[in-house]
């Protein structure tokens, strides 16, 4: 139960998004509803368990101390901020990654569980947003119709690459061999028709990373269910081509547009954007006071264009640095190195995973929209444990 609540308050952004889209409105936010629940879910368990298991080792807690450290510094930039309003927003809403921590330290949460909840909420989202998008593409509805739903291409291809990367280097089983294995191509194929560049290019990234890795080390092994089963699964595949071909057309035509802007003169608004972001954060860090102490949290669209609201450089980074000085560049880098330097074991979160979830900070998330990342991080900590000594048949040597 608390893995799902878990998941919801993980994703209760996309929650909100599908609520204004079909005009659901409730009497409470959602993402504080989710945080009620889960922490009135958690205090119940542990005074009925009459139990309270802290899961955090002492380089955790170095973690989470500088974690808490770039928040306290966040504050402290308050008092410098020129930004009258969103930058008192902007540090309330970093501080809900708190609860994150707190679920994952104090709730012993099972980790295959949580992932089997993200990949059926992710497959919701899918389900809900791709007849949208195929109506859109076909011109059968105009494209405003997307409304609140304009940018879940983007969420849902992070959602998408991180369960082919689950999938890919999970030493355990998550469900079944076949059913993990068909879990695998076919999110990398809607990854594929998504049009979301940046996690489709960092999920191919990352494999091509770890095949180089494993070049040396291949062997081929076949299997009469192995045959049989690959065969059912493109003879699936080819007869979907053939019955959805138009609106399956409709979908790669516009990744491919898409990825096409890249290689174009006019980049397209989305880049061309991301490269005027880049211009006037550079610009700013010239100033050496800008430089080691930042401009103040919330502050970056009230500086660059004066207007006191949501923006972002779309580098995470970037946006610390301009925002937080080097200083709070540090604490931030600390807390993320010293994770991905922690030396033991996972069964289901992959340091190669944690990789691709910290690129994908480098080019979209802000620092009010880490709180899935922070949640799988965290998610790694506790998935930290010795391989089973067992001949279980679950257990897979895939990373």
């Amino acid at each position: 139960m608390l893995e799902n609540l878990f998941i919801i308050f993980l994703l209760s952004g996309t929650f909100k998004d599908y609520f204004l889209f079909y005009h659901l409105k409730l009497p409470i936010d959602f993402t504080l509803l989710s945080v009620v629940v889960s922490l009135i879910y958690l205090s119940v368990r542990i005074i009925l368990r009459n139990k309270l298991k802290v899961n955090l080792s002492l380089r955790n807690r170095l973690v989470i101390i500088s974690f808490l450290l770039f928040w306290l510094w966040m504050i402290i930039s308050l008092s410098y901020s020129p930004s009258p309003k969103y930058a008192y927003t902007k540090t309330f809403l970093f501080s809900t990654n708190f609860v994150t921590i707190i679920i994952v330290a104090f709730g012993n949460l099972d980790v295959k569980k949580v992932i089997k909840y993200f990949i059926y909420y992710t497959y919701l989202f899918l389900i809900l947003y791709f007849p949208v998008l195929i109506a859109t593409q076909m011109r059968i509805i105009p494209y405003s119709s997307l409304s609140s739903l304009g940018g879940q291409y983007l969420s849902l291809g992070l959602n998408l690459g991180i369960i082919v990367l689950i999938m890919k280097f999970s030493r355990l089983r998550i469900f079944s061999t076949n059913t993990d294995n068909f879990i695998f191509y076919f999110s990398f194929i809607l990854l594929l028709l998504i049009g979301a560049r940046g996690p489709l290019l960092f999920t191919v990234f990352v494999l091509i990373l770890y095949y180089l890795s494993r070049l040396a080390k291949v062997r081929f092994k076949f299997s009469l269910k192995k045959i049989i089963f690959g065969s059912f699964s493109i003879t699936s595949l080819v007869a979907l081509l053939i019955i959805y071909h138009d609106k399956i057309k409709a979908l790669f035509d516009r990744s491919l547009m898409r990825f096409n802007l890249i290689l174009a003169t006019n980049k397209g608004s989305s880049i061309n954007a991301r490269i005027e972001h880049l211009k006037k954060s550079f610009h700013l860090l010239q100033d050496p006071i800008v430089m080691i102490k930042g401009i103040g949290i919330g502050s970056y669209m009230f500086v660059t264009q004066h207007i006191d609201t949501r923006g972002y450089p779309h580098n995470i980074l970037l946006e610390v640095w301009v925002e937080l000085g080097i200083i709070g560049l540090i604490l931030f880098l600390m807390t993320f190195f010293s994770l991905i330097s922690y030396g033991r074991i996972s069964i289901y979160i992959s340091k190669l995973l944690l990789l691709y979830l910290a690129l994908n900070l480098l080019t979209t998330s802000s620092l009010v929209d880490i709180r899935l990342t922070v949640g799988f991080f965290m998610l790694f900590f506790e998935d930290q444990s010795s391989l089973p000594y067992s001949d279980d048949k679950n257990l897979t040597l895939t990373a």
